[in-house]
């Protein structure tokens, strides 16, 4: 006599967010629109969206540590980071809610911004979502 399992359910097979292409959608659009502007300096919110040591720490605009998380430096960066931002924030949004996803988005981009930042020697300008792409990766492998 044999016996057999049959694996019917798993965690990977059942979301409990049904609605997380909304979040996916959403860190895109907005990275897109960001960087849009980024790059075209032609709009008055151009200038105030990347960071740079001094304007974070000795001018005092900390809000450059969330909104250079969106912006990318051209089409290509852009297109790099889409892929995996996509994916990633769809699997978290959907295990983990749209909430939570995007907090820790802005969250943990904010932080990381700031850690660069601040251990940097150079005045550099940062920009980009890849921080929070591997964090997303961490935390959905975790």
């Amino acid at each position: 006599m044999t016996i057999e399992s049959k694996l019917v359910k798993t965690y990977l097979n059942h979301p409990r967010y049904p609605n997380a292409k909304i979040t996916a959608i959403f860190l895109l659009l907005l990275s897109i629109i960001l960087s849009n502007f980024h790059w075209h300096d032609m709009n008055a919110l151009a200038p105030f969206l990347a960071a740079k040591k001094s304007q974070v720490f000795e001018s005092g605009e900390y809000w450059r540590l969330f909104t250079t998380t969106f912006v990318h430096g051209n089409l290509e960066h852009l297109l790099s980071n889409s892929m995996m931002l996509v994916f990633l924030s769809y699997f978290v949004s959907a295990f983990y809610g749209q909430f939570l996803t995007f907090l820790a988005t802005i969250i943990t981009g904010a932080l990381i911004n700031y850690f660069v930042l601040y251990n940097s020697s150079l005045n550099i300008t940062i920009v980009g979502i890849s921080g929070v792409i591997y964090f997303l990766w961490g935390f959905w492998l975790i």
